[in-house]
């Protein structure tokens, strides 16, 4: 549970196990929050870190697209990666019980 730190290729596999197992509840989630990163990614002062750019929902829904590992593991794409498998953790678990986050459990 929770990918860890980036540098490692674990929050790449939790993630698409997740999108995998769980797709209708994260494919629109994924979905717009793929594409604000790769909206943000192409930004000009940002564009230089993202060559491959940051298209998770394409990379996990067509994994033959997905940049090399190397890539995957930057501290660029990777931090914020990591971030958004943890995310998408917490995401199945309030949606499986039906609770939102502001809700007091």
């Amino acid at each position: 549970m929770f990918g860890g730190q980036s540098g490692t290729s674990v929050y790449v596999e939790e993630a698409a196990w997740l999108y995998d197992v769980y797709a209708p509840l994260l494919d629109g989630y994924l979905q717009r929050i793929s594409a604000f990163l790769d909206n943000e990614s192409q930004e000009q002062r940002l564009a230089p870190m993202y060559g491959q750019g940051f298209d998770v929902y394409g990379w996990l829904t067509r994994p033959d697209t997905a940049p090399d590992m190397g890539y995957l593991l930057s501290s660029p794409v990777g931090i914020p990666f990591n971030a958004l498998a943890q995310l998408m953790q917490v995401l199945v678990l309030f949606k499986a019980y039906g609770v939102a986050p502001a809700r007091e459990l």
